[in-house]
């Protein structure tokens, strides 16, 4: 696993700023939320990180490496979203090992690689099923274990539970806390759902106009910054919540 550690970012497309002299670094195997309203510029963090995008200036470091001129398949990430379909024409197994097949790993190390993260993912006896015949809490286990196969030091989720109801949210982020502790990689989240955040996040970041406010935990963005309070006024009118409930959730999570 590696740190991250985003230096001076902007991201200007269309002429529009969409990310003004972001600063983040999270440490080697530490996890970090990043909470904003959709269409904020949240994706575009991790289209950086991935290689999809080039930062307009600034720097991408994975460790002690700068990451700005590889190419994304040699960047050791991988991002994960609602909308990565697994091929339907290919069974669970051929869905976890196409890709490292294609990355050229021997044979025997995908097969146990394969059946260790299907054992983690609670998708045992699954090897053989096509994606049609999978609930979509299902896929999405299938999605992550996918991504995980390349054994990468850094998985982005990117809403990457947006699709599933709250009990199988909670159950995909327990499982998502499982994974690091066994597999032990650096993770960045992107979503509009505080709770999520909170529960996936080591710390977490609002993303608001392009600027991601940040503190030293949690509590300390949330009583020292009046953007993030003012943000949160917003989050929870929006959500039909009062800001109470809000800080109830913090207290809960």
């Amino acid at each position: 696993m590696e740190s991250v550690k985003l230096e001076t970012l902007n991201l200007v497309l269309n002429g529009k700023q969409i990310i003004k002299d972001l600063n983040l670094t999270i440490s080697s195997g530490d996890s970090f939320s990043i909470l904003g309203e959709s269409g904020s510029g949240k994706t575009s963090i991790l289209k950086m990180i991935t290689g999809e995008f080039t930062p307009t200036s600034g720097n991408i470091f994975f460790g002690l490496q700068r990451m700005n001129e590889l190419p994304m398949e040699k960047r050791d990430s991988v991002l994960v979203s609602p909308e990565d379909s697994l091929f339907p024409h290919m069974t669970v197994y051929e869905n976890l090992t196409f890709a490292p097949r294609m990355r050229g790993m021997k044979k025997a190390k995908i097969h146990e690689k394969a059946i260790q993260l299907l054992d983690f993912v609670g998708m045992q006896g699954f090897e053989a099923r096509y994606p049609s015949s999978l609930s979509s809490g299902q896929k999405q286990r299938i999605a992550i274990a996918r991504g995980l196969m390349v054994e990468p030091n850094v998985l982005l989720l990117d809403e990457a539970f947006s699709n599933l109801d709250r009990h199988k949210k909670k159950e995909m982020h327990d499982l998502v806390h499982t994974l690091r502790k066994h597999l032990c990689f650096t993770l960045i989240v992107v979503t509009h759902d505080l709770e999520e955040a909170i529960r996936l996040g080591d710390n977490i970041g609002i993303l608001n106009d392009g600027q991601l406010l940040k503190g030293e935990s949690i509590e300390d963005l949330i009583r020292n910054s009046k953007d993030a309070q003012k943000f949160l006024k917003v989050y929870a009118s929006e959500q039909e919540m009062k800001i109470q409930d809000v800080f109830d959730i913090l207290k809960q999570v």
